[in-house]
């Protein structure tokens, strides 16, 4: 029923849905009453915006984040790649 109130029921199918609201003609008066309706977003205001905003710094990952990253995008070179190798040997198992 959406997809004829925004005109993209096919044809066929459209012809099918007027063949049942004439078969039901109290559902056809309930379905065509729905196009009538309209909804208004509530109008939000929002407190302090500027308070939840962050920069975007880099600095607040760590090195290994960093270095997990650049190894999952492949753009890590040799030595970090082995950085990376490396620090898992040296991260305690939890």
């Amino acid at each position: 029923m959406l997809d004829y109130l925004e005109g993209t029921l096919e044809i066929g199918l459209e012809k099918g849905l007027m063949a049942f609201f004439e078969l039901h003609p109290e559902i056809e008066v309930e379905y065509f009453t729905m196009d009538m309706v309209t909804l208004k977003s509530p109008e939000i205001k929002l407190q302090n915006k500027e308070s939840i905003k962050r920069e975007e710094d880099s600095n607040e990952l760590s090195e290994i984040d960093l270095l997990i990253i650049g190894e999952i995008e492949g753009i890590n070179d040799a030595v970090k790649t082995n950085l990376l190798e490396a620090e898992k040997y040296l991260i305690p198992n939890k």
